[in-house]
């Protein structure tokens, strides 16, 4: 009877410790802790490598560098972070993150999602091939050890980590609604995660050949914009410079001007931008934008 009453409380206090509810929806998730899952998938990936050393980069490599990242970050937090090993015969053998949130539920997290904004793991898997039940816990420290004993320890691990995104480099397309109305933009743009503000500087190229005369110009331009979320960024701004008709000299030089409005999409080390403008060269116009991250 005794022997039977201590088995029970030990798959109580396991139940305790390691099944905490855990999160299936990010709308149960805190502003707080949503940003720093998404600042840190971001930051993490930035810096893949082959941590432990076997050839490839698979969910060994993101999983620990996710979990060394957010050490760095949260260095009073760290309890808050584990890997977990997922395996089940014929359908997963899968290493990924959880994170203990304030209320001590776990958000289970896909540290190599294609998309950081949606890093849940159940919305990277299908329940058929994701199933809880055949979580292993308590293995952290051996994996982040795999890579230590190749010699990809903490101090390479850091330094490409810490690599955070810092400008995009973008290519544009200026469309006057009209064959003849049209240009080319060039852009450097600050990254920004949510809650943070960012500016975009650019270089415009606009002709206007739908008139008798052909019309030119060059147009610098600044915006201001703010992450509403990581993945929706609105801005607005303008530009100003000069336009010419026909032949570019000192003499046919006028002033030239637009305005715009839009909204960025970030995702990893890639962002599209649209905006809708009006100036004096294109009149009412849509820009169409693309960058990388160099």
């Amino acid at each position: 009877m005794e022997k039977k009453f201590f088995l029970l409380i030990l798959l109580f206090a396991n139940n305790f410790i390691f099944a905490q509810t855990a999160i299936t929806s990010r709308n149960e998730i805190s502003d707080l802790m949503n940003k720093r899952v998404i600042s840190n998938i971001q930051e993490s990936q930035a810096g893949i490598y082959d941590y432990d050393n076997d050839g490839k980069i698979n969910c060994v490599d993101y999983s620990c560098l996710f979990k060394i990242t957010w050490d760095k970050n949260f260095p009073n937090e760290k309890y808050r972070c584990e890997l977990v090993r997922n395996v089940q015969e014929n359908a997963m053998n899968h290493l990924f993150v959880r994170i203990l949130d304030e209320k001590q539920n776990y958000i289970e997290v896909e540290p190599w999602s294609s998309n950081p904004n949606f890093y849940l793991m159940t919305e990277n898997w299908p329940k058929e091939t994701y199933n809880p039940k055949y979580n292993i816990y308590g293995e952290t420290e051996f994996w982040l050890a795999e890579g230590e004993k190749q010699n990809y320890g903490q101090k390479r691990t850091a330094e490409n980590s810490s690599k955070k995104i810092g400008a995009y480099f973008c290519l544009g397309y200026t469309s006057g609604f009209s064959v003849n109305k049209f240009g080319f933009e060039l852009s450097s743009e600050t990254a920004a995660n949510q809650g943070e503000f960012f500016s975009i500087f650019s270089f415009d190229y606009l002709m206007n050949h739908s008139e008798e005369k052909n019309v030119d110009s060059w147009l610098l331009g600044f915006d201001l914009g703010y992450g509403v979320l990581t993945f929706f960024q609105p801005y607005l701004g303008g530009s100003i410079g000069m336009k010419w008709t026909d032949s570019f000299s000192l003499g046919n030089v006028e002033f030239a001007w637009k305005v715009n409005s839009g909204v960025r999409i970030p995702f990893s080390s890639f962002t599209v931008r649209a905006d809708i403008s009006y100036g004096t060269i294109l009149g009412l116009a849509g820009t169409f934008a693309i960058g990388l991250c160099l």
